[in-house]
């Protein structure tokens, strides 16, 4: 175990011949360091901020699932979230300003969420929300909109079953129509010149008689 320590240069650490480094660096020195680390840095966020806050604005509904729109609006929400340096309070922790600013972050999450709906579907859930005072949650409102979706989704499904009964008898097969018959010889309608009995002949008395029995009519 000696010569193993001894042949990594430890051995001094366990007999204590190695002195500990004293640590002349002043607390100054460290918060330069840690300022300096703190702007490097806070500056190479900023494209991806920006970044962030363009897709804000481009990100529509656009007929998608209003879950997989929340998401994406959800998604970089909380990248921004995570990017704030916001200072706490040195003197409380739950100060009015802080309560103020999560108030207005909040606001700003359920504005952007509205833009991006469809207005044509939900217009009118959309006044309703904006004329709240105060606003709900971000959360409140979709479940909000998750509502509307579902009540919009029951109305057409019980007006399918009549229309589709409407269509059915709107498309029903008529009979079809009867053929117009002109007779070649006289032009009168409603029988054909092998019925005109002036050029063949009457036909047997007996048989009329007997058509006319059973309610009949006599052709011509």
């Amino acid at each position: 175990m000696t010569n193993a320590l001894k042949a990594k240069n430890k051995l001094g650490f366990i007999k204590v011949s190695v002195k500990e480094p004293i640590d002349n660096t002043s607390d100054e020195a460290y918060a330069c360091l840690w300022d300096d680390l703190k702007e490097r840095f806070t500056v190479a966020n900023i494209p991806h901020i920006f970044h962030l806050k363009a897709s804000l604005v481009s990100i529509k509904q656009n007929g998608a699932p209003i879950i997989n729109y929340y998401t994406k609006l959800r998604s970089i929400w909380d990248e921004l979230e995570s990017s704030h340096a916001f200072d706490s309070c040195a003197t409380c922790d739950t100060c009015s300003f802080t309560k103020l600013v999560v108030v207005e972050l909040e606001n700003d999450r359920i504005y952007q969420f509205i833009i991006g709906l469809d207005h044509a579907v939900y217009g009118t859930l959309t006044t309703q929300i904006l004329n709240s005072n105060p606003l709900p949650t971000i959360n409140r409102v979709f479940a909000m909109v998750i509502q509307e979706k579902t009540h919009k989704a029951m109305v057409r499904s019980s007006e399918t079953p009549s229309n589709a009964l409407g269509c059915a008898i709107t498309n029903a097969p008529s009979d079809p129509p009867k053929p117009h018959i002109i007779c070649t010889h006289c032009g009168s309608p409603n029988h054909d010149i092998s019925r005109y009995y002036k050029l063949y002949g009457y036909p047997d008395r007996t048989l009329a008689g007997r058509g006319r029995r059973y309610g009949h009519s006599t052709p011509r």
